[in-house]
């Protein structure tokens, strides 16, 4: 299609990508004042009125002696970009080499430059980059040699699987398949793919969504006509399916039993129904992206499943922790993995942070090297708490319980019983060597007050983002010693009491 021929819509999408490309050459302006390197070209001929398939050239002067520029092409947005190259630069910074475009790119965002301008962007790794503008023509139709087909293809229902097939293939390549808007950018990110034999054929199958939800929007396949895009290294095929505009759509649920007055460690049986039969998804509470965070179930053949979560009260994520005793903003979740679609959810109760108590006997009189009882109660189950005597820098400025402690020994660590209560003994010590220049003299509990600390590791806990406290219990009885000072062993413990 010539020059003359332009439509004014391929006109729009050129001048939006040369906009982009203008933004992109902004950046690269050196500072003042500095020597601008040798500004690298790059040029697309033709690079308009370009139909599925076209073969342009892509050349290049000023680019690094020697280096591989990598080519690309890209929405005019950066967002998604497929169809990479590798081209050898001479020694003289320049490069030519021919490059297929194509109209649809293949991959997890089904890049349409019909749809959305797009720009062929070149780089080096560590160094430049550079786009060019393409535009090209909206009415032109897909050219391709490669066929899919699907049986059924009208009169279908949410999560059903649609048995596909296919000829002219790339022999032993990978087929992506996905179910998108016709002509839209919304396209489902799961689709298994299927391997072509020697002679290019394949047969596969894709479980199909009535609605379809990704980050660039929504599309309802009973209101809005759909494809299923097929793509490998060197074709893409799109088959037109229908759906049954009268049947219902897929009600996932889940369960939690039991749901109420759980405590960390607490194992309860989660069940689901409703799910997408065979697609992966991942069981979590608050914790986003970070490591472990949670539990990948895979629904049968009725989209069912049934799993064993084991709870935890304070959960980690990326930003620190999250506290959830007593709070109702910790929902057991299912999500699909990507792009971290929420599908169901079920309400989790934690019991709140108890209301401890500690008992030190005795506590006054103290002599060095007497052996105290600990009595703590009303704990919360399912942790360990830490048991040690220590003393806080005089005059630290970092309120408790982050204050700077100093303790005269290892702390014990011990786990809260099913009553909610820890019970041991410590010897304590009169004085020990202080290892802070803060504090340059021994520690002398006649002068610096020390306690009995009771609690668990300082926990922070967060709010969103919003650091809101520490969430866990500190309890420190003062210890009054009478006797002098006489430098003695280690803190000794006796084993944990039975109760």
């Amino acid at each position: 299609m010539g020059a003359g021929r332009r439509s004014a819509t391929s006109r729009r999408l050129a001048l939006v990508a040369a906009t982009a490309l203008a933004l992109v050459a902004g950046l690269a302006t050196p500072a003042a004042g500095q020597e601008p390197d040798p500004t690298p070209t790059l040029a697309v001929t033709p690079s308009t009125d370009l139909v599925d398939n076209d073969v342009v050239t892509v050349s290049g002067t000023g680019w690094p002696a020697a280096s591989e520029v990598l080519l690309y092409v890209c929405t005019a947005a950066g967002a998604r970009c497929s169809g990479k190259a590798v081209v050898p630069a001479d020694a003289a910074g320049g490069f030519s080499t021919p490059y297929r475009v194509r109209a649809i790119w293949p991959g997890s965002g089904w890049l349409d430059c019909r749809l959305e301008p797009c720009v062929l962007l070149a780089l080096v790794r560590g160094g430049p980059r550079v786009v060019a503008p393409l535009a090209f023509d909206p009415d032109e139709p897909l050219h391709d040699t490669a066929t899919a087909t699907a049986t059924p293809a009208t009169g279908l229902v949410d999560g059903q699987r649609v048995p596909l097939s296919g000829v002219g293939w790339e022999p032993g390549g990978h087929v992506e398949m996905r179910l998108c808007g016709h002509r839209s950018q919304v396209c489902d990110r799961f689709g298994p793919g299927v391997d072509a034999g020697p002679d290019g054929s394949f047969v596969g199958e894709l479980t199909v969504r009535t609605v379809i939800v990704d980050r660039d929007g929504e599309a309802d396949c009973r209101l809005v006509a759909c494809e299923i895009r097929l793509g490998d290294d060197a074709h893409v095929a799109v088959v037109p399916v229908g759906f049954d505009p009268l049947a219902p759509v897929l009600d996932p649920r889940l369960s939690v039993v039991p749901d109420t007055g759980l405590v960390n460690g607490q194992v309860v049986r989660v069940t689901g129904s409703g799910f997408v039969p065979g697609r992966e998804l991942l069981m979590r509470r608050l914790c986003y992206q970070a490591p472990d965070c949670g539990l990948h179930v895979v629904p049968d053949a009725d989209g069912r499943f049934a799993v064993d979560y084991t709870v935890q009260d304070v959960i980690d994520v990326y930003h620190g922790r999250v506290d959830c005793r007593g709070v109702g903003r910790c929902p057991l979740r299912v999500v699909e993995p990507w792009p971290w679609i929420e599908v169901a959810q079920a309400p989790l109760s934690v019991l709140p942070e108890a209301d401890e108590e500690v008992t030190v006997a005795p506590s006054t009189g103290l002599e060095d090297g007497d052996v105290v009882r600990v009595d703590a109660v009303g704990l919360n189950r399912g942790h360990s708490v830490e048991v040690n005597e220590c003393v806080a820098v005089p005059g630290a400025y970092v309120p408790f319980p982050n204050t700077r402690w100093f303790c005269a020994g290892p702390e014990q660590t011990l786990p809260v019983d099913d009553a909610g209560e820890v019970h041991t003994m410590l010897r304590v010590r009169e004085s020990w060597p202080s290892t802070t220049e803060d504090h340059p003299q021994p520690f002398d509990c006649r002068v610096d007050r020390c306690r009995l600390v009771v609690g668990g590791p300082g926990i922070r806990v967060y709010v969103g983002s919003v650091f809101s406290g520490i969430g866990t219990y500190w309890d420190r009885t003062p210890l009054d010693f009478v006797s002098p000072g006489v430098p003695v062993t280690a803190t000794v413990a006796s084993p944990t009491f039975a109760g």
